[in-house]
């Protein structure tokens, strides 16, 4: 069960790296992924997509508010700081899956 993230199922110039290469902190170039790392980037993806549709839903139902999703916006500050914060966590997590 892979969803590939590049066109074709093939690597591309930046995601090859030479075997005497190792990685930097900055990844100058990606590499292929395999199918067990591709599953669990993507369950990472799948559970915090879950969690941010239960943080947009509890921030339209919360008493007193008057959120609408539609806007694109978060409703509160709070609620811009958590969506953040999700997103920097679920960056880490692949960084550290895919590293």
């Amino acid at each position: 069960m892979s969803d590939r993230q590049y066109e074709g199922g093939q690597a591309d110039s930046r995601m090859v790296l030479e075997k005497e290469e190792r990685p930097g902190v900055f990844r100058p170039k990606y590499r292929k992924l395999d199918d067990g790392e591709l599953e669990r980037m993507n369950a990472v993806k799948a559970k915090a997509q879950e969690l941010w549709d239960a943080m947009d839903e509890a921030e339209v139902n919360k008493p007193g508010g008057a959120w609408d999703p539609a806007d694109g916006r978060p409703g509160s500050r709070e609620h811009a700081l958590a969506r953040t914060k999700l997103e920097e966590a679920v960056m880490w997590a692949v960084k550290g899956l895919t590293g």
